[in-house]
């Protein structure tokens, strides 16, 4: 299992769930060549999408941003939605006559 932190702010309103535009980053620990540098982990946070970014320390950090998107359905399932993983999820959807496009509904499959 990997250690996991998650930040959020917000306030519930139960009369008007929000339920898309949630936006939502992640970081990994990677071994990959860094692309930028960060004063720590929160200062990483400001990186562009699928970056690296390198910490004093010598560790770096794979950051990904993007939006939780549950199919705006409250109950549903989400994902986190970025510009590369929608891009793919088109190309798989408009590419496969013989499949589902509900198959596609979940990031299954990709490299």
């Amino acid at each position: 299992m990997m250690p996991s932190v998650l930040i959020a702010h917000g306030a519930a309103d139960p009369q008007h769930p929000h339920t898309n535009g949630i936006r939502f980053s992640s970081i990994y620990g990677t071994t990959n060549p860094a692309t930028t540098s960060a004063a720590d982990a929160i200062a990483a946070l400001s990186v562009d999408d699928d970056t690296v970014a390198e910490l004093p320390d010598g560790r770096r950090l794979r950051l990904h941003h993007g939006a939780l998107d549950n199919g705006v359905d409250p109950e549903g399932t989400c994902r986190v939605a970025t510009d590369a993983t929608d891009q793919w999820r088109a190309v798989g959807v408009n590419h496969s006559s013989s499949l589902s496009s509900s198959w596609f509904t979940s990031d299954r499959g990709r490299p």
